[in-house]
């Protein structure tokens, strides 16, 4: 696209033309005054653009911009003016800080349940809302990133909202599928007909919205099918050998060990998720045997339906330590 030589500076006309930005479709052109640079052009001048074609002459001129159509007949288009311009560049802007607060729902969710700033329900709350801000904050960037008019200049900053959007709701989304695909127990035993029992753990769950007691065979059933791998282990040892390697690994997982009892062949013991900071807890029942020793292990939350298969990944855990 070729300008008229008054309008580029070459002739006496005291208006010139710059050509501020180009994309594939449409060429991005400023009017200012040769001697007042910062002087707004009159609207009259919008017959600046003479010389491109006859159709251009009657662009409007908005804030000195000018967009036109780069193919012939070069017109334009009553969409793509300035003040739209600006409009959808500060469209753009809310992409990241829209994505940034969907990260930041999902970041304080769990912390804030763990150090009591609010309860459990309030952080799964948040997390939903995680999802949701995350999906729409993608969903905006994507949008964006597609339309050539809102991605110029902007591609880099659209790009990483699309990202941290889509990473922000996969995490909500990933645990809600486990939970789907996992029976709703939260009471896991290698024992399931005779589980071993709460004892020293019992005054600690006052609060706990799961009672203590075994849920019974419809659990047991559920579990069976979902954790077949959950079973008694034993040893070729003593039981005091056992009980002393048991105490040992509960200590080393990382739990409060509540109770200890040699005698009795028990511990007792609370594990603390890492995230959300659920208490979930541990009871060991050692029994001595002929030929050695007999080792069972239960773990029940103390709040949730589900446990998102948390008490049989410490299980294995244990077992696979032992």
């Amino acid at each position: 696209m070729a300008f008229h030589p008054s309008l580029t500076g070459a002739g006496e006309w005291p208006y010139v033309v710059d050509v501020m930005a180009s994309d594939t479709s449409f060429l991005y052109v400023n009017v200012r005054h040769r001697s007042c640079p910062t002087c707004q052009t009159s609207a009259r001048r919008r017959n600046a653009v003479a010389g491109v074609s006859e159709q251009a002459k009657s662009c409007r001129l908005k804030n000195n911009i000018l967009i036109l159509r780069k193919n012939p007949p070069y017109h334009c288009d009553g969409l793509f003016y300035q003040s739209n311009m600006r409009s959808a560049l500060k469209i753009t802007k809310l992409a990241l800080p829209l994505a940034l607060l969907g990260a930041l729902l999902l970041l304080v969710a769990g912390p804030g349940t763990r150090f009591g700033a609010w309860q459990y329900g309030t952080g799964l709350l948040l997390m939903r809302g995680a999802f949701f801000v995350g999906l729409a904050a993608a969903a905006f960037a994507l949008i964006l990133l597609i339309v050539p008019k809102t991605r110029q200049g902007r591609a880099a900053p659209l790009a990483v909202a699309l990202v941290i959007g889509l990473s922000t709701a996969w995490v909500p989304w990933n645990g809600y599928q486990t939970v789907m695909s996992l029976p709703f127990i939260h009471d896991i035993s290698t024992d399931t007909e005779n589980p071993p029992h709460f004892v020293d753990v019992v005054p600690l769950r006052a609060q706990a919205s799961n009672p203590v007691e075994y849920g019974g065979d419809e659990v047991a059933k559920q579990q069976r099918e979902a954790y077949a791998d959950i079973r008694t282990l034993d040893f070729s040892q003593s039981a005091d050998a056992t009980f002393r390697q048991a105490l040992k690994v509960a200590e080393e997982m990382g739990w409060d060990i509540v109770a200890a009892k040699p005698d009795e062949g028990r511990i007792e013991a609370t594990a603390t998720t890492l995230w959300f900071g659920f208490k979930d807890d541990v009871v060991i029942r050692i029994e001595p045997l002929p030929s050695g020793s007999r080792l069972d292990i239960r773990s029940k939350s103390r709040v949730g339906r589900s446990d998102v298969g948390a008490n049989a990944a410490r299980i294995r855990a244990f077992t696979e330590a032992m």
